[in-house]
């Protein structure tokens, strides 16, 4: 997992040329703003969607995980608290859709991460998260989320 500012995203590049090219596209997207909707830019292995939701009680909200995908999750507006713990030991609350590249998770040990305008966090098919919950209070949020194939061995 990786959580920092648009500032730094220079940073994690070179791990892997798809996710590199996730970053690449982050840092010019949270620049010049998105509508909401969908954005293909490399057919399956990079995708992107802008939304603009509600955030919800953190009990409303199940942890998952992905197998196929990485998930960035930049912040665009408002404030959101994102969840995260180690995927390894959970426990399945529902199977593994590969349909859908998601399994919930019941609830852990979790460290809360609190996501800002600016701030982007990335999540690999070994970190359970839960995004979309309450930071101070219920507030609508846009969030830019960017899935990455994953291409090799980027855990």
């Amino acid at each position: 997992m990786i959580l920092d500012t648009l500032d730094h995203v220079a940073r994690y590049t070179g791990m892997n040329s798809v996710l590199d090219a996730g970053l690449e596209y982050l840092s010019k997207a949270a620049a010049t703003g998105l509508a909401d909707g969908r954005y293909p830019i490399d057919g399956e292995r990079l995708r992107a969607s802008v939304t603009t939701s509600p955030t919800r009680e953190t009990e409303a909200v199940p942890f998952e995980a992905h197998r196929r995908y990485i998930d960035i999750q930049c912040l665009l507006s408002g404030s959101e608290t994102i969840y995260w713990m180690p995927r390894e030991g959970c426990v399945v609350r529902q199977e593994y859709s590969a349909e859908k590249d998601i399994e919930l998770l019941a609830d852990g040990r979790a460290s809360a991460l609190i996501l800002r305008p600016g701030m982007f966090a990335v999540f690999f098919p070994s970190d359970a998260h839960k995004p979309g919950c309450y930071s101070a209070r219920q507030e609508e949020v846009q969030k830019l989320v960017i899935k990455v194939r994953v291409t090799s061995r980027v855990t």
